[in-house]
């Protein structure tokens, strides 16, 4: 079986017969046992593909196919530094991303401002994030935004293939992690 012809599938599965999830097809890749865990990938690798394979819509799924094979020998003690990368794209790229999408501008572009290692800024704005969205009720949120929704149908087709590109550029930095 090559790659190309894969489908990839959400979940885990029992034997490769029944399907195989991304990272099931790093182990197949691997010569390894079937598991969604192989044992020559890093573990925040894995856990951040295995939630973008099964969080994703079946033809969003297959853009991880490419990244697969660069998942390979990635056990290799860079794993605090590829988490750093990971959570420096959740606050400064994904976190924008829904804060625009939410109404708060202002919020994305201060996140978008935090530079690379400013842990202490993150977390400021990360404050300021979480303090604002939990001064709207999930009612008045859900009533503000519902009123919209028609004419944002076309937005979220924008944003959703925005998400889809910014997770595959952090896997990207993630698999590239010099240390």
């Amino acid at each position: 079986m090559n790659l190309e012809a894969l489908k990839l599938e959400q979940g885990s599965h029992d034997t490769r017969e029944d399907g195989m999830c991304a990272m099931e097809a790093v182990a197949w890749l691997a010569g390894e046992e079937h598991s969604d865990a192989p044992l020559c990938a890093c573990s925040v690798l894995t856990s951040f593909v295995i939630r973008l394979n099964d969080r994703w819509h079946e033809a969003d799924r297959q853009l991880l196919k490419p990244y697969l094979p660069r998942l390979l020998n990635t056990r290799d003690g860079k794993s605090f530094a590829r988490a750093k990368v990971l959570a420096y794209k959740a606050a400064a790229v994904f976190a924008p991303i829904a804060a625009e999408i939410a109404g708060r501008k202002d919020l994305a572009d201060e996140m978008r401002g935090i530079p690379f290692g400013d842990w202490n800024k993150q977390q400021e704005v990360c404050g300021k994030v979480q303090e604002a969205f939990s001064a709207e009720s999930a009612a008045e949120y859900a009533a503000k935004y519902a009123a919209e929704s028609a004419e944002s149908a076309a937005e979220y087709a924008a944003w959703h293939k925005q998400i889809i590109q910014e997770c595959l550029a952090a896997l990207e930095a993630a698999i590239e992690v010099r240390v």
